[in-house]
């Protein structure tokens, strides 16, 4: 997958993920968690045994931009309720 999220199989069932949103220190924005969530979606129907996350540039990652988002004024439910949406954890 391309974009701000970037895969690549390895060997032996390992797959690599590397955050590319430097421009952000890779912090987390909508489009990354629903790539992320892709991407994980695809990992569990494969063969893979292990992943590495990684962050391209200087940082791994910053944390989340909530600017912009119908959770912008997050509180504590509304976090959660923003994650579930946006990445479907429980």
């Amino acid at each position: 997958m391309s974009g701000e999220v970037l895969v690549q199989d390895g060997e032996a069932g390992v797959v690599c993920v590397t955050l590319r949103h430097t421009g952000r220190l890779n912090a987390m924005s909508r489009t990354m968690w629903r790539q992320l969530r892709s991407v994980f979606e695809d990992i569990q129907a494969s063969n893979a045994r292990c992943v590495v996350i990684a962050g391209e540039g200087g940082a791994f990652c910053a944390g989340g931009i909530f600017r912009n988002t119908p959770a912008s004024g997050l509180t504590q439910p509304r976090c959660a309720t923003f994650t579930k949406t946006t990445c479907g954890a429980a």
